[in-house]
Protein backbone atom coordinates (compact mmCIF):
# COMPACT_ATOMS: atom_id res chain seq x y z
CA UNK A 1 0.00 0.00 0.00
CA UNK A 2 1.45 3.06 -0.87
CA UNK A 3 1.67 6.88 1.16
CA UNK A 4 -1.17 8.28 -1.18
CA UNK A 5 -3.82 5.30 -1.63
CA UNK A 6 -6.84 4.78 0.82
CA UNK A 7 -6.70 4.12 4.00
CA UNK A 8 -9.98 1.79 4.71
CA UNK A 9 -9.25 1.96 8.54
CA UNK A 10 -9.09 6.23 8.76
CA UNK A 11 -11.78 6.38 6.38
CA UNK A 12 -13.74 4.49 8.63
CA UNK A 13 -13.01 6.00 11.33
CA UNK A 14 -13.80 9.78 9.69
CA UNK A 15 -17.49 8.28 8.66
CA UNK A 16 -18.10 7.12 12.19
CA UNK A 17 -17.06 10.87 13.80
CA UNK A 18 -19.21 12.48 11.38
CA UNK A 19 -22.33 10.11 12.01
CA UNK A 20 -22.11 10.71 15.56
CA UNK A 21 -23.89 14.14 15.76
CA UNK A 22 -22.69 17.81 17.32
CA UNK A 23 -22.95 17.01 20.87
CA UNK A 24 -21.56 13.05 21.35
CA UNK A 25 -17.95 13.99 21.06
CA UNK A 26 -19.14 16.31 24.37
CA UNK A 27 -18.66 13.29 27.02
CA UNK A 28 -15.47 12.05 25.03
CA UNK A 29 -13.99 15.46 25.81
CA UNK A 30 -15.09 15.68 29.36
CA UNK A 31 -13.57 12.26 30.37
CA UNK A 32 -10.25 12.78 28.55
CA UNK A 33 -9.85 16.09 30.92
CA UNK A 34 -10.82 14.45 33.82
CA UNK A 35 -7.91 11.60 33.10
CA UNK A 36 -5.92 14.96 32.62
CA UNK A 37 -6.52 16.33 35.64
CA UNK A 38 -5.97 12.56 37.66
CA UNK A 39 -2.49 12.13 36.08
CA UNK A 40 -1.69 15.58 36.66
CA UNK A 41 -2.92 15.52 40.46
CA UNK A 42 -0.85 11.91 41.17
CA UNK A 43 2.15 13.50 39.58
CA UNK A 44 1.98 16.59 41.97
CA UNK A 45 1.00 13.81 44.75
CA UNK A 46 3.80 11.90 44.30
CA UNK A 47 6.79 14.14 43.21
CA UNK A 48 5.91 16.41 45.96
CA UNK A 49 8.08 16.71 48.81
CA UNK A 50 7.03 16.53 52.17
CA UNK A 51 8.92 16.61 55.92
CA UNK A 52 7.05 13.77 56.79
CA UNK A 53 8.55 10.66 55.89
CA UNK A 54 6.55 7.26 55.59
CA UNK A 55 8.50 4.12 57.28
CA UNK A 56 8.72 0.58 55.08
CA UNK A 57 5.74 -0.63 57.23
CA UNK A 58 3.50 2.01 56.96
CA UNK A 59 4.45 1.69 52.37
CA UNK A 60 3.65 -1.80 53.15
CA UNK A 61 0.15 -1.66 55.18
CA UNK A 62 -0.93 1.40 52.70
CA UNK A 63 0.10 -0.90 49.53
CA UNK A 64 -1.86 -4.22 51.55
CA UNK A 65 -4.51 -1.97 52.12
CA UNK A 66 -5.37 -0.60 48.29
CA UNK A 67 -4.91 -4.02 46.99
CA UNK A 68 -7.37 -5.23 49.65
CA UNK A 69 -9.87 -2.98 48.40
CA UNK A 70 -9.38 -3.56 44.94
CA UNK A 71 -9.89 -7.19 45.49
CA UNK A 72 -12.79 -6.59 47.32
CA UNK A 73 -14.26 -4.32 44.65
CA UNK A 74 -13.63 -6.30 41.79
CA UNK A 75 -14.96 -9.47 43.47
CA UNK A 76 -17.71 -7.64 44.18
CA UNK A 77 -18.67 -6.63 40.70
CA UNK A 78 -17.67 -10.32 39.35
CA UNK A 79 -20.84 -10.80 41.90
CA UNK A 80 -23.20 -8.58 40.87
CA UNK A 81 -22.70 -9.19 36.82
CA UNK A 82 -22.84 -13.01 37.16
CA UNK A 83 -25.55 -13.22 39.73
CA UNK A 84 -27.90 -10.78 36.74
CA UNK A 85 -26.66 -12.84 33.94
CA UNK A 86 -28.04 -16.19 35.40
CA UNK A 87 -31.20 -14.51 36.05
CA UNK A 88 -30.62 -14.31 40.04
CA UNK A 89 -31.74 -10.77 40.07
CA UNK A 90 -34.72 -11.26 38.91
CA UNK A 91 -38.21 -11.18 40.94
CA UNK A 92 -39.61 -14.64 42.58
CA UNK A 93 -43.09 -16.11 41.24
CA UNK A 94 -44.81 -18.17 42.65
CA UNK A 95 -46.88 -20.72 40.31
CA UNK A 96 -49.59 -22.58 41.61
CA UNK A 97 -51.14 -25.39 40.53
CA UNK A 98 -54.70 -25.94 39.67
CA UNK A 99 -55.57 -28.03 42.72
CA UNK A 100 -54.35 -25.64 44.88
CA UNK A 101 -56.85 -23.25 43.94
CA UNK A 102 -59.89 -22.59 45.43
CA UNK A 103 -63.30 -22.76 43.93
Amino acid sequence: MNATGPHPRRDNVLRQLKAMGGGSWMPWVALLGLLAVVLVGGYFALTMNSDIELPDTGAFAMTAGVLFALVVGVGLMALIFFSSRRGYDETPTVERRDEDRKP
